[in-house]
């Protein structure tokens, strides 16, 4: 005992150790700090949300960080005596205005003398253990950039000459190959600044500085009273479209309230082409051939409009069944549906094509396309058509082999179609002509005959048909059985000569239709209380309890699937023999051997502890 005691010390000192470890591993993993986030900064009489202010505006700046593993932040950043080092005595200290939940709230005031960059620093426990605000504009400058109404600005897009502004504020139209003069004009008031033209074949190219065009613009006039440079470069459209924006030693072109939202113009020559099917896309059937209809605005003698198909077996399989098949629209009807001239000199054209019928369950993947000079192209988002059975659908709640003893029979139903109405809805029977049931939704089928049940096999028939002159049919099959089963004892009871009440008995029952699954439901009452299942059975057997001796009677019921029900009794004589009363020998408790060992163990220690 000795020694296992410190060996159990040992083991909790080394997992406490443990546990002990992990826990710090976890806090200096909590520890690293994370980059603080701006909120706002509020002008002192100025526009709510504008970045350009007067000069020496006071101006509140808020931030928040993470309120556990930030101590402070400063603000750092390039003029308006900012400086870039958290060490340097001009650093800004926030102050801490709220703590909530995870967060805490910081602003600083700040004086602002000129064009300035900031952003922030949060730290925790020393200032070398801290994180910079993150940056990921699309202009890259690594802070918050503030401008003065009476110092350089970034330059601001003014017009195109030649062109014509679309309902899209950052859209002109303009006649390919005409040539237009792109105008900018920006607050320069020492006459100083130059901007640059950057141009890309789309939204983004033009931030990328390694495949943008970079132009320099030409300065054709600066206002001394005004202060402001105006700066032209003239463009000839040579293709679809063109992207540009500007910028200058002081800033990109951006939206005056919300500086971090890039501003790209575009020059188009109107170009554009849609894709129009015959039907909704739900509704194509086996029977519709699938009718393209391409219109496109302001096109080329270099354009040709494609279309190209894919068929595959079904929505979940990948076995194709036509794989990509291009078509020339050309080789398809083509005309002019509209020429006209307004502020886009639009020329409108339609092109119709005609696919083959496909499947029901496939799935058809259409492409329109154009191409274009030398090889682009421009393409529709393509479309998954699944084609639908074109018959309609029958739902009913009768089901096949249905069994009764009725002259009368109730079915409900439902009809769907794909598209269409349903035109005509007949049932009919071997015995009955058809009834139109068009418009019902329930019909109760008759199986008399002058007043006489017609026994025997029925074939009940329901066929649709839809304004497509598609059809489909149900056939349910019905049993008219108004006899009731054959039910019998064989033999008479057989009693056991020991007279201990044991009693075994033979029967038999059948259906007179149909003789294979006529049968619901066979019971057996022993005449004592028991009722006994003996659908699957011949022959049973019973056995009465003490004192059961008497005349007893059995009834045996059978119920066949068609609701009719026979039985029949059978008396018998059952004899007991009174037994004597057994006396068992009372087992000890099992939970003896624990408790004798329990009080055994308790003595151990008392002894021990006298000694």
């Amino acid at each position: 005992m000795k020694k296992i005691l410190p060996i159990l010390l040992l083991i909790l000192l080394l997992g406490g150790l443990t546990l002990s470890t992990n826990a710090i591993n976890h806090v200096m993993e909590d520890n690293a700090v994370p980059a603080p986030e701006f909120v706002s900064i509020d002008p002192d009489g100025t526009p709510s949300g504008s970045f350009i202010f007067v000069e020496n505006a006071n101006v509140t700046i808020e931030y928040t960080a993470d309120r556990f593993n930030a101590e402070g932040l400063i603000l750092l950043g390039t003029g308006s005596n900012l400086t870039a080092d958290y060490s340097n005595n001009r650093a800004i200290n926030f102050t801490l205005i709220d703590s909530f939940q995870g967060k805490s709230t910081y602003q600083v005031n700040l004086t602002l003398t000129s064009y300035t960059i900031f952003y922030a620093y949060a730290w925790d426990n020393e200032l070398s253990n801290g994180t910079m605000e993150e940056f990921d504009l699309f202009d890259k400058v690594e802070g918050h950039q503030t401008w003065m109404l009476t110092g350089p600005q970034y330059p601001v897009f003014s017009e195109i000459i030649g062109g014509s502004l679309t309902s899209n504020s950052q859209e002109y139209y303009v006649v390919e190959g005409t040539e237009v003069s792109i105008i900018y004009t920006v607050i320069d008031p020492h006459n100083n600044q130059s901007v640059t033209l950057m141009m890309g074949n789309n939204e983004t190219e033009v931030y990328n500085h390694d495949v943008l065009s970079k132009i320099s613009m030409n300065k054709i006039d600066h206002d001394n009273d005004t202060d402001i440079s105006s700066f032209r470069y003239n463009y000839t459209l040579t293709d679809r479209v063109v992207f540009f924006t500007a910028n200058s030693t002081i800033g990109w072109e951006r939206q005056i309230l919300n500086p971090y939202v890039p501003v790209v113009h575009r020059i188009t020559n109107g170009f554009s082409f849609s894709s129009e099917f015959s039907e909704n896309l739900a509704e194509y059937t086996d029977i519709d051939n699938i009718n393209v209809t391409v219109s496109s605005l302001n096109e080329s003698a270099d354009d040709e409009f494609f279309l190209r198909y894919k068929v595959l077996e079904n929505s979940t399989s990948d076995t194709i069944i036509v794989n990509w098949t291009s078509i020339n629209f050309a080789n398809n009807i083509s005309y002019v549906l509209q020429n006209d001239t307004n502020n886009f000199n639009t020329s409108i054209h339609e092109y119709r094509m005609l696919l083959p019928l496909f499947n029901i369950s496939q799935l058809v993947q259409i492409q329109t396309y154009v191409e274009y000079k030398t090889g682009s192209y421009n393409e529709t988002i393509p479309v998954n058509i699944i084609i639908k059975d074109s018959r309609p659908t029958i739902s009913l709640t009768a089901n096949n082999a249905s069994i009764t003893n009725r002259a009368d029979e109730f079915i409900e139903f439902s009809f769907s179609n794909v598209r269409s109405l349903v035109k005509n809805a007949t049932i009919s029977s071997n015995y009955a002509s058809s009834t139109s049931i068009k418009g019902d939704t329930n019909f109760t089928i008759s199986f008399e005959d002058d007043g006489e049940i017609i026994e025997g096999t029925h074939v009940v028939t329901i066929i649709v048909f839809n304004e497509m002159n598609q059809s489909r049919n149900e056939t349910l099959l019905y049993y008219v059985d108004t006899r009731a089963p054959n039910v019998d004892f064989l033999t008479a009871a057989l009693i056991s000569t020991d007279n201990d009440g044991f009693i075994s008995i033979d029967f038999n029952f059948t259906d007179s239709y149909p003789s294979d699954r006529g049968i619901d439901l066979a019971t057996l009452n022993w005449g004592d209380g028991l009722v006994q299942n003996v659908t699957s059975l011949s022959s049973s057997n019973h056995v009465y309890r003490n004192n059961g001796t008497g005349t007893y009677s059995l009834v045996l019921t059978v119920y066949d699937l068609a609701g009719n029900v026979n039985t029949t009794t059978l008396e018998i004589q059952a004899n007991v023999k009174l037994s004597e009363t057994s006396t068992v020998a009372t087992s000890p408790s099992p939970l003896f051997p624990a408790i004798f060992a329990l009080l055994l163990a308790t003595y151990a220690v008392k002894m021990k502890k006298r000694n």
